[in-house]
């Protein structure tokens, strides 16, 4: 069955771009024939050949082999003929009659292409950038029409440690109303922060859980290293729904087993301590912060099961504290979770950012500080100041900072906050969110703990970690183990490694050494005291189905979403010029099909939707003023009209020339980049 899915999904992926491609070439092929020209070739795919369909006419209708492009090919259009080739094969006319298998001298005949008017021409060369437009809209409007199309409201998932939205003070659970003036969805907030110039400052205003007024936060974007675009590092919404496969997931440290079972599905409304009251939940960050306030006790988890939908689920505020028996509603009770550890403590590093009026930034702390005592104890772990800080807010803590080879001695008052912080990415330092501060956690291992997991595996002092494979364990049979892999240094932190141990099962887990030639296997095991705030819970990403429009609702906002995917597209343009946007936002065929695909696979209005986004990013590229390019040869034209005749060989030649070599040039690179952001 699922060899079936990925042949039928791999053949809409062909069709969808084959149709694409044939929607464009089609263009240029009925204005030809409308103004009279002699076409000889109407091709879907590029050469060499792999299949004559058939011939009506003068045309051959033919399939070529590379399923990524296609063309229409007018008499006339040869370099340096000056008469068309004879034909192979006796052909008869629509009265069966035997037709001239040697067509007209090239000069004088009247359908050549360079023969017809200078606008006729024109038209022709731009009908397949036109058609391209048209088939975009009118994909939009059916999605709009039908509805169903996924969106994400703009709510801050999670934030990147240290990145600009953590600067700025932008928090979890945080409603994006608008930037700079425009209101926004998550998608938006995306496509905003990836055009944005350099050092260009947003202005984001949120509405804030607990907060009366809405806050104005300003956030300059940074260049990601890794996709080299501007990012601001924020994770998408989630919902309170379990995800469909695996909506639990018993993490490694889990004490004992829990009371009831998930379903896919589920849609979490109450949750509470099993010896407390429940509480009515809205967001999932209110769940968060309840698991993270009662981290070393069980908790009562009630979910809504079958015919409640989330429409019902965010109304029913004023139910009582439901139990197992409750229609609808189960109850399960999640036993705490404790860290696994290694035995080992790594090397404090350097403080890298602090969070926007946040108790570190008061306090004086600058980043550059490496912190190297905690309440004057100068053997803790650097992993566990999260958890040491949350259980002291409150209180005052003194932090032993070295600045410029100089120790200082900080006092700071931490405030409510995330024992843990989710690592949102690989290159991930260590947050103290009760504190607002980040830092680096160096791979060097600075003591090992007797008798620990570390210490049996043979780990000293000074041993400098360069990297870990992690293979998760399947959590059946027929499931294949995933293996990340990690190679440490400014791409990959160790807090990113350490922070997976905790959420997934290992079926081992092995680190390299500098200096060993094999790696070394080492298991991590539960810490009594030190409790991991996740339980397992897999939820779902926030999304709702934008809601059927009326015709001319759909077809306007088909036209603005028109306008803005060509906008997009000049925008990046400039970013890449600027400097602002890497290279890897250019997309070849080998990704633009695997994207392809991967809409193929999800429903057809995603399909459909993308159909549309690839449609009009084909007409901007063939627009481009670059020969032999649609829009290259549009500029020639141009210079015809306005000259009164032909331009002089002399002028197209070179153009033409370094135009060809660089789309080669281009189309080397993307294939050879899309190859290895894709297979490797």
């Amino acid at each position: 069955m699922d060899t079936l899915i990925f042949v039928w999904t791999v053949i809409k992926a062909i069709l969808g771009i084959s149709f694409v491609i044939f929607w464009h070439e089609l263009g240029h092929f009925l204005l030809a024939k409308w103004n009279g020209v002699y076409v000889k070739t109407f091709s879907i795919g590029f050469p060499p050949r792999l299949v004559r369909l058939f011939r009506y006419k003068e045309t051959d209708y033919v399939l070529g082999s590379v399923p990524l492009g296609g063309y229409v090919h007018m008499l006339g259009e040869d370099e340096g003929q000056t008469e068309p080739p004879p034909e192979t094969e006796s052909e008869t006319d629509a009265e069966g009659q035997p037709r001239s298998n040697i067509e007209p001298s090239l000069a004088n005949h009247p359908g050549a292409f360079f023969n017809k008017s200078v606008w006729a021409r024109m038209a022709i060369i731009s009908a397949g950038v036109v058609m391209n437009v048209l088939l975009g809209i009118a994909c939009f409007a059916i999605v709009y029409m039908v509805g169903g199309r996924l969106q994400a409201p703009a709510i801050v998932g999670g934030v990147g440690a240290g990145g600009p939205a953590y600067r700025a003070g932008l928090k979890t659970g945080d409603v994006v109303q608008s930037i700079d003036g425009e209101r926004v969805t998550f998608e938006d907030l995306n496509r905003i922060v990836i055009h944005s110039g350099p050092d260009q400052v947003l202005r984001f205003v949120v509405d804030r859980p607990g907060e009366a007024e809405p806050i104005e936060l300003p956030i300059r974007p940074e260049r990601d290293a890794l996709e080299e675009v501007p990012k601001i590092r924020v994770a998408l919404p989630r919902s309170l729904e379990l995800f469909q496969q695996d909506p639990f997931l018993a993490p490694p440290g889990m004490v004992g087993e829990p009371e009831g079972q998930f379903a896919p599905g589920d849609r979490i409304v109450q949750a509470g301590p099993v010896d407390g009251e429940l509480q009515d939940l809205r967001t999932p960050y209110e769940l968060e912060r309840l698991l993270d306030q009662y981290r070393d006790q069980p908790v009562r988890i009630v979910v809504e099961r079958g015919s409640g939908s989330s429409a019902e689920a965010d109304t029913d505020t004023d139910a009582e504290p439901a139990d197992a028996s409750t229609s609808g509603r189960e109850t399960i009770i999640l036993p705490p979770v404790r860290f696994v550890d290694f035995g080992m403590r790594l090397q404090t590093g350097p403080i890298t950012a602090l969070r926007a009026s946040s108790p570190a930034e008061q306090a004086g702390l600058e980043p550059g500080d490496v912190i190297v005592a905690f309440n004057g104890d100068r053997d803790f772990d650097p992993m566990r100041l999260p958890s040491m800080a949350a259980d002291r807010v409150g209180e005052s803590i003194e932090l032993t900072v070295l600045r410029d080879e100089e120790e200082l001695n900080l006092t700071v008052e931490p405030v409510e906050g995330e024992s843990w912080s989710s690592a949102i990415s690989p290159d991930s330092p260590l947050n103290i969110d009760t504190l607002g501060l980040v830092f680096r956690v160096e791979p060097t291992i600075v003591a090992v703990a007797d008798d620990s997991p570390a210490a049996r595996a043979g780990l000293k002092p000074g041993d400098e970690l360069t990297g870990l494979r992690f293979t998760w364990k399947a959590q059946d049979e027929e499931t294949e183990a995933r293996v990340e892999e990690l190679t440490f240094g400014p791409g990959n932190s160790w807090v990113y490694a350490f922070d997976w141990a905790q959420r997934y099962p290992a079926q081992s887990i092995e680190l390299t050494v500098a200096g060993r030639d094999q790696p070394v296997a080492v298991t991590p095991e539960p810490v009594d005291d030190w409790f991991f705030p996740a339980r397992g819970l897999q939820l779902q990403i926030d999304v709702a189905p934008i809601p059927p429009l009326s015709v001319s609702e759909a077809f306007q906002r088909a036209g603005t979403e028109t306008l803005g995917v060509i906008t997009s597209f000049y925008t990046l343009l400039q970013r890449l010029a600027e400097g602002q946007v890497g290279t890897k936002g250019l997309s070849g065929p080998i990704r633009i099909a695997k994207a392809m695909y991967d809409f193929a696979g999800v429903n057809f209005i995603e399909f459909l939707y993308f159909i549309g986004f690839i449609s009009i990013n084909l007409a901007v590229v063939n627009f481009l003023p670059i020969p032999p390019l649609d829009g290259g040869r549009m500029v020639f034209l141009i210079g015809e009209a306005v000259r009164g005749r032909p331009l002089p060989d002399s002028w197209q030649a070179l153009p033409t020339y370094l135009g060809i070599f660089f789309l080669l040039a281009l189309m080397v690179f993307v294939l050879i980049q899309d190859t290895l952001l894709t297979f490797f």
